[in-house]
């Protein structure tokens, strides 16, 4: 998809030395990259303490009834 965007000239240098992508698309394409995983990690963060983990799979395993086992 093609976009166009506008930014100071400033921005869009540190951009470029701080990717240090060769042209302008794959310096702004990395910055979104980088942006979204950030996000995703931020979101896993704020689950921390929100999910109950239980240990031992292998128990789990043998009790499901989908694999006949039980």
């Amino acid at each position: 998809m093609r976009t166009t965007i506008t930014l100071p000239s400033e921005l869009e240098n540190e951009l470029l030395n701080v990717t240090g992508a060769k042209n302008k698309t794959k310096a702004v394409r990395s910055a979104v990259e980088d942006e979204i995983m950030k996000r995703k990690r931020e979101k896993v963060i704020d689950m921390v303490g929100k999910i109950k983990f239980v240990e031992g799979i292998e128990s789990n395993r043998d009790d499901d009834p989908r694999l006949g086992r039980k």
